[in-house]
Order: structure tokens, then C-alpha cells, then sequence
């Protein structure tokens, strides 16, 4: 299964189970703290904000009405082994790649957008290739933020929830 996923615009997610967060003025360090105690350091700028996303969330066991909003509510899917079948997730299946588009609304500093997803090799799933995250002050124009991926485990293993993020360095975006 390819599993890439590409966010354009300001993003945030919850894919297969993702959860998605843009983070305004976090250090380094409250970045640490906040990942070894599950919580948000930051200002969730995004939370509540519009989102676009194709193809359809079509994963039956987290697909409801909810999806339209869950992505940016900033709410996290409980962590364990039920992230699959919770329908505070949003989630795709056997799906090539899914583009995430956020709208904050006007123009923001943005220092992380972050994603919350879950693998678990004994149902075959694993944490995406990579998730590119591209940011735009305008809706047309958007430059890459980075892989949120990139230099973290994102190996196979038992059922494991984990937040990735791309450092965004204050980039202005909408």
C-alpha cells in the first residue's frame, strides 16, 4: 500500500486515525515536553477552522457525519488499539495518498503542523512515507514546510499512535 499523504495550505489530520495541529510560537523545548506528555504546548491555531480533503474519508469504522470537522476540533482519538474504529477519527483505506487542505482564515505565524496517526503491523497498517506539508498565504502559491516524517520512527511494529510534525520556523500562511 503506498502510503504517502501531502497536506497543502495550513493542515492538520487525523487519517486512518489522524489528528491534525498548527502550532503558533512553541520552543523546541515545549515541543519535547508536550509530545512526552501527550498534550498541546501551543495555541491549536487551527482548531475549528475549514478543511478540504480529497478523496473522501471512506473507512467505514470511523466514517460518520463528524468527519467534516473532526480534523481541526482539537480533540485527540484515544490511543489505543480503538484510534481504528472510533468515529472521532477520520479515516481512509487502501488509499494512495490524501491531500488535506486547512483554511485558517487570514494570514498566521505558523511554527509546527503536526499529525497524529497509528500503525499496527498485525492488521497491516503502517504509519505514512511521508507527510509533505506545504503552506500558502494565498491559496495558489504554496511553498513546502517539510516532511513531518523525516528524521522520526515511522517504522512497522505493534499498534502505536504517534505525532509527527514539520517545523514550520513562523512562516506566514492562511
Amino acid at each position: 500500500m503506498n502510503r504517502d499523504f501531502v497536506m497543502r495550505g495550513l493542515t492538520m489530520v487525523r487519517a486512518f486515525a489522524l489528528s491534525l495541529w498548527i502550532a503558533a510560537q512553541i520552543s523546541c523545548a515545549d515541543a519535547l515536553a508536550a509530545q512526552g506528555a501527550q498534550q498541546q504546548a501551543a495555541p491549536h491555531i487551527a482548531q475549528g477552522a475549514a478543511y478540504t480533503y480529497s478523496p473522501p474519508a471512506q473507512y467505514s469504522l470511523t466514517q460518520d457525519n463528524g468527519d467534516a470537522t473532526q480534523l481541526t476540533d482539537g480533540k485527540y482519538v484515544p490511543g489505543s488499539g480503538n484510534m481504528w474504529s472510533s468515529r472521532e477519527a477520520v479515516g481512509w483505506s487502501l488509499t494512495p495518498s490524501v491531500d488535506i487542505e486547512i483554511d485558517l482564515g487570514n494570514v498566521k505565524a505558523v511554527d509546527q503542523v503536526c499529525v497524529r496517526t497509528a500503525r499496527g503491523s498485525p492488521a497491516g497498517v503502517s504509519f505514512p512515507r511521508r507527510i509533505d506539508v506545504f503552506l500558502s498565504q494565498d491559496r495558489q502559491r504554496y511553498a513546502w514546510a517539510g516532511n513531518a516524517i523525516a528524521g522520526q520512527d515511522a517504522s512497522d511494529g505493534p499498534f502505536l499512535a504517534a505525532r509527527f510534525c514539520a517545523n514550520a520556523g513562523q512562516r506566514e500562511a492562511r
